[in-house]
């Protein structure tokens, strides 16, 4: 019954005793003994989708229990679904038809925020032993049912890839996982997300996926990279151009300005360029890419764009190629003016609004459903480098130079895994499994051949 944390006291007893945030055999033992003795069994419930194994377990085996008491702090709102369910106001969270519930003739009492002299009270009240059994329903856990986006903001996501492509497709499975569902000023409905996606090109020009190609528009993707560097007005009846808001518009060239900065200051975090207008927040057609900034590191030279808004389905990888384009132009000219060649490291969207349109939710997740196992079974090199679990943690750069060693402990484990990509954080969690059931016949990644 609930989520985890049962305590089986007294079969014969008609109380189920369900715990909010207190484990159960705490809340027994402050009871005195014979009132503890009157409860059938006590559960903790952590979550609203823990009431669908208390119904179950009443419609199944707790045949004998008519009366359930709710006890303790609700911290995460899973009490109130629960008494909610046994009012008959069933929710989303319920998985098993509203009539099983009412069927069960249980009485829930609520005595969340009670003092523990209460729960003693209503246990004595209500200790019936021995009553005859309901007979047993058999009822199913139903499968999860999306109301249609993840119905809670998330914050900034982070996603990275080498490849284009698959960075795509985790793009499309992140938004369609924990996108938010919300209308548009244009009146459309959309599944929304925060998002940062990082390319690595490590030295790579960016060039386009043949995988990529059979799903998107290539033409259409190298026009895009055309005009972020084409420094004309819009046609008329065009809003913007993205050439022109960089170097022209009303801030000048801002991409010669971004070079010269780099050369003369190559540590500067002031290579920034906006496309942000006076106007724009009123416009009809406002940029979706607002402003891009150049960092270099060494002669690696990285791209982030922030965009208020951006459509993944449709727009986004001509987005983010169009800023490698940009990029791979402005390690060129860089180079050229300090006469040490720039290479480019990340380039990387950080969409406010990463979403994908309702329209277009089916063909993203058949896309996704294609390709997820292709894109998430592949080894991607992590820039954060590698580690080996012997000893002592040792950290090493990409390239096997050692950076540092660290005391292997669980929670120093911890603490480097969640700076890592997380197929990296994965990895490091299933070599630390198999260091601890192994013992002395662990070998990093050997166990995955041996075992």
């Amino acid at each position: 019954m609930g989520d985890e944390g049962i305590v089986a006291v007294n079969g014969e007893s008609n109380i189920a005793l369900v715990t909010l945030w207190a484990k159960p055999r705490d809340v027994l033992r402050r009871l005195p003994g014979d009132v503890a003795g009157m409860v059938n069994v006590a559960g903790v419930l952590y979550s609203r989708d823990g009431v669908n194994h208390v119904v179950m377990s009443l419609a199944r085996t707790l045949l004998n229990v008519d009366t359930l008491i709710v006890y303790g702090p609700d911290l995460s709102g899973s009490g109130q679904a629960l008494v909610d369910t046994f009012a008959g106001r069933c929710g989303e969270w319920l998985r098993v038809p509203c009539d099983v519930v009412r069927s069960l003739g249980v009485r829930l009492v609520d005595l969340r925020g009670a003092p523990i002299a209460e729960l003693e009270r209503v246990i004595r009240e209500n200790f019936r032993p021995g009553i005859p059994p309901r007979r047993p329903i058999h009822v199913e856990l139903g499968r999860a049912q999306s109301p249609g986006g993840y119905m809670h903001p998330t914050g900034w996501g982070t996603l990275y890839d080498v490849s284009l492509f698959h960075l795509w497709v985790k793009v499309l499975d992140y938004v369609l996982t924990y996108g938010y569902p919300k209308p548009t000023e244009a009146g459309d409905t959309a599944l929304e997300a925060a998002l940062v996606a990082q390319w690595g090109l490590w030295g790579r020009p960016p060039e386009l996926d043949e995988a990529l190609a059979r799903h998107y528009d290539v033409g259409a993707m190298e026009a895009h990279a055309r005009d972020m560097l084409d420094p004309r007005p819009p046609p008329d009846g065009v809003a913007y151009r993205y050439g022109h808001r960089l170097r022209g518009h009303i801030y000048g060239d801002q991409l010669e300005a971004a070079v010269r900065k780099l050369a003369s200051a190559p540590h500067t975090r002031r290579a920034v360029m906006t496309t942000w207008a006076p106007g724009d927040m009123e416009s009809g057609d406002p940029p979706c890419i607002v402003a891009v900034q150049f960092v270099s590191h060494g002669d690696w030279l990285s791209v982030y764009g922030y965009l208020r808004s951006n459509d993944m389905y449709r727009a986004w990888p001509a987005n983010i190629y169009a800023l490698a384009r940009l990029g791979h132009h402005v390690a060129e000219r860089l180079g050229e003016a300090v006469g040490v060649p720039y290479r480019l490291a990340v380039v990387a969207t950080l969409s406010a609004s990463a979403h994908v349109y309702s329209r277009d939710i089916g063909s993203a997740a058949r896309l996704v459903e294609a390709h997820w196992r292709a894109t998430y079974g592949r080894d991607v090199f992590d820039p954060r480098g590698n580690y080996t679990l012997a000893d002592r943690l040792a950290h090493y750069y990409p390239d096997g130079t050692l950076y540092r060693e660290l005391d292997y402990e669980r929670l120093a484990l911890r603490r480097e895994a969640a700076k890592l990509m997380g197929e990296h954080a994965f990895y490091l969690g299933e070599e630390h499994a198999a260091r601890a059931l192994l013992g002395d016949r662990y070998r990093q990644e050997g166990w995955r051949v041996t075992f």
